[in-house]
């Protein structure tokens, strides 16, 4: 039995402590901690605090009291039921309330696509409330809070007095109703359609005359204070709002640049140059503008002053936009940017790709420098995206034979595909479709040049660039019908890009088939124009690419080496490749014969640029092709013997003539050279260069003596089979007299004719005097 004592005390401890308080206010730290005990996690749910501030106030239902254990605990009884329970009665509503709040908070927010550098969402109201000029804005008072005196932000009807509110305003006077004093719970709030109806009809008439004005002078700048008002895909007005903005950005990239500026606009301090700020780059610890969320008034920033004359930076425009977008400073590009991506809609991308596609400095903005996943969903260029896009209701297009027709007048799937090729360009290099399945991936590029209209020639060469980075090529081109190779083979001769062309004709002729390769001979003066000027224009890789396809053409009979003629480069280097096919993997005595008099020709023609593009490598690989016959002829291997030694005498000599050259080199810059010194020293640097070109004369010489030894032995390529294992067949073609009499009559000359092919003819040795002797 409790004493009355013990009865006053608990009146008294829970006066003290836990008497409802009309006035009581949660601290920040009860909320924090009522937010984890909810489940809450502070960055992504920091928009549902106010359920834990509103559980906090929440006053105890009926027949509920608060009791006390003997060690003053707190638990809660029903009187009416007799119920116990140690938690507040509430808790299990806002728990619930919580789960449904953030249900609905994930649903927008994965309707609006939002990613990492999303801007804060802003009604449109704000923009009236504290940007816009009250001068030239009147707003009725019929639609402003009477407290506040601001225009309605989500207006509802207080069920205490009746009255409408904006309701922040019952938020910030701690959820009471300011005419009567009196707690409202948020449940109770019951919203005034009507009025927000009204509202929404006033701004659409008063935001299309006002955007008017902003533009007369077409500017871009007046505008960046409204575009983070206008981000809310649910808001029908910051909708049709967009739709002014696409409309006045393609007027304003249609236009010539202004007068003043000429052919080239001066780059204003602080504006993008080639992706990079110009200015020094802000220490570590000091304050910068955010990028992640725009508050409206920080969002527009005066322009900086022009730089003087000398440290400006000249940068060709080709519009009015063009002149207009470079004069932004850094923070003003990244909240145009980011407000179009916040926005997520098909109007805001084409309007970023109208600005991206005219100003590429544009595409190395922080928010989009890499595309990270997050923004290409919100450019609708994800792969799920992409596959989606592509279905019929029929089938998937992967099922479906391939359509070289295909094409579509989908406004919004245009700008898709134009998006595609912007990503593969410079700077980005982005192949969105390489994660495709391979019949997607090429439906959308043929559904690209179909549906793009006046393709330009740069934008070939992107949809080129995307085909070599699809998952699948070149291999899976053996799998495509006749029409597709052909399609694909006039597609890459339209490239004004001499690279795509070889690096796509060569896997086209090797994995094409029969189709590609007769669409190609047709072709063959294109492809060769396209050889000469990749190799003009690289002396490296260049020439190695071209010199690669070339040898692969010639292979093939769609040209001959003679057509690469009026450049002794590439035609020595499309020989030299061709040999090493010749005689290692595939044999063609025509070819065969042709390639090694080619090499012979250039050589005695052009000795130091044969030299320089053959070497020393040349000069190995074919003392290591004829030591496999040397073991069959005693000339042979005498001759193989001299020319080894001197080959490995004028290397020595090189090497040490490559020494003396560096140290008078060297030796000439030192300070202590006395009178006279100058003049020997240069008389000896020019006798050290004469006899650098001496030594490279007799290599030559030793690789045209070579040249013609493979000539006349005629090296068969290596077979691979059971004929191998049998060391008493020789490896040999058609051979010369030392040969034949080294091997003898019978036998060999009987292999040899056994592996002829029907119909082939022995060929006759080039020593004119003797003929093989043959059974």
């Amino acid at each position: 039995m409790i004493s009355s004592n013990d009865e006053n005390e608990d009146e008294e401890y829970e006066q003290d402590h836990f008497v409802e308080d009309d006035e009581y206010e949660p601290s920040e730290q009860e909320i924090t901690e009522y937010c984890e005990w909810l489940g809450m996690d502070p960055e992504a749910d920091k928009l549902l605090s106010w359920i834990a501030r509103e559980a906090l106030k929440a006053p105890l239902p009926e027949h509920w009291k608060i009791c006390y254990t003997e060690d003053r605990e707190v638990y809660y009884f029903n009187v009416r039921t007799g119920e116990s329970i140690w938690d507040h009665p509430m808790d299990s509503y806002y728990k619930a309330l919580f789960r449904q709040e953030k249900s609905k908070l994930e649903t927008k927010r994965k309707k609006m696509r939002l990613f990492a550098g999303s801007f804060v969402i802003l009604p449109l109201q704000t923009y009236f409330n504290e940007e816009a000029d009250p001068e030239a804005i009147d707003i009725p008072e019929h639609l402003t809070d009477p407290i506040d005196l601001l225009l309605y932000i989500d207006p509802v009807v207080l069920p205490t007095s009746g009255r409408t509110v904006s309701k922040h305003t019952i938020v910030n006077n701690k959820w009471r109703d300011p005419f009567s004093r009196e707690y409202i719970e948020n449940r109770r709030l019951i919203p005034n359609v009507d009025k927000r109806n009204e509202v929404m009809n006033w701004m659409e008439g008063t935001t299309r005359k006002h955007f008017a004005c902003l533009t007369a002078t077409y500017t871009i700048r007046p505008i960046l204070n409204l575009l983070p008002c206008l981000l809310d895909k649910e808001c029908e007005v910051s909708l049709k709002c967009q739709n002014l903005i696409l409309s006045f950005f393609k007027t304003l990239f249609d236009m010539p640049p202004p007068e003043d500026d000429g052919s080239t606009m001066l780059l204003a301090q602080g504006a993008r140059r080639n992706g990079r700020r110009p200015n020094k780059a802000t220490p570590r610890g000091t304050k910068t503008s955010p990028t992640h969320s725009i508050t409206p008034t920080s969002v527009a920033q005066p322009p900086a002053a022009r730089p003087p004359p000398g440290a400006s930076e000249s940068i060709a425009v080709k519009s009015r936009g063009c002149s207009e977008v470079m004069q932004l400073t850094d923070h003003e590009v990244t909240t145009l940017v980011g407000c179009l991506l916040t926005m997520s809609t098909g109007t805001s991308i084409e309007t970023l790709y109208i600005l991206l596609d005219a100003v590429p400095q544009l595409r190395c903005t922080p928010v989009l420098r890499g595309f990270s996943p997050e923004v290409l969903n919100v450019l609708h260029l994800s792969p799920a995206d992409m596959v989606q896009l592509f279905k019929t209701n029929e089938a998937p297009l992967s099922e479906k034979p391939l359509d070289l027709q295909l094409t579509t007048t989908n406004s919004e799937f245009i700008v898709q595909l134009h998006w595609v090729l912007l990503l593969i360009d410079y700077p980005i290099h982005l192949n969105v479709l390489e994660k495709l399945d391979w019949e997607v991936a090429l439906h959308i590029i043929i559904m690209i040049v179909n549906s793009i209209p006046n393709l330009a020639k740069s934008k070939v060469t992107l949809a080129c660039r995307l085909l070599r980075g699809m998952d699948g090529w070149p291999n899976k081109l053996k799998d495509c019908p006749p029409s597709a190779i052909q399609w694909l083979v006039q597609l890459t001769l339209t490239d004004t890009n001499p690279w795509n062309q070889i690096l796509l004709i060569y896997d086209l002729l090797v994995h094409g088939g029969a189709a590609g390769l007769e669409i190609i001979k047709q072709h063959r003066e294109v492809i060769l124009e396209s050889l000469f000027d990749a190799s003009a224009s690289d002396s490296g890789q260049g020439i190695t690419y071209s010199s690669m396809l070339g040898a692969l053409l010639v292979f093939q009979d769609c040209c001959k080496l003679s057509d690469f003629a009026r450049n002794p480069s590439l035609q020595l280097s499309i020989s030299s490749d061709l040999l090493l096919r010749l005689t290692r993997q595939q044999w063609k005595p025509k070819h065969f014969e042709a390639c090694v008099q080619c090499i012979i020709a250039c050589t005695q023609a052009h000795p130091h640029l044969a030299w320089a593009i053959m070497g020393s490598n040349a000069v190995g690989f074919l003392i290591k092709e004829l030591s496999k016959k040397k073991k069959n002829c005693e000339e042979l291997w005498n001759k193989l013997e001299s020319v080894e030694t001197t080959e490995r005498q004028l290397e020595s000599a090189n090497s040490v003539n490559n020494w003396a050259v560096l140290y008078l080199q060297l030796f000439s810059k030192s300070n202590t050279l006395s009178d006279g010194k100058p003049e020997f020293l240069r008389n000896l640097a020019e006798r050290t260069l004469q006899k650098k070109l001496e030594i490279e004369t007799e290599r030559v010489d030793n690789l045209v003596i070579l040249l013609k030894t493979l000539l006349s032995v005629r090296l068969k390529p290596k077979q691979r089979g059971p004929a191998l294992d049998d060391p008493l067949k020789p490896d040999l073609d058609i051979v010369n007299v030392a040969l034949v009499s080294a091997l003898g009559s019978g036998p060999p000359a009987r292999r040899r004719r056994d592996r002829l092919k029907d119909g082939e003819e022995p060929s006759t040795p080039l020593s004119g005097n003797v003929t093989p002797r043959l059974p």
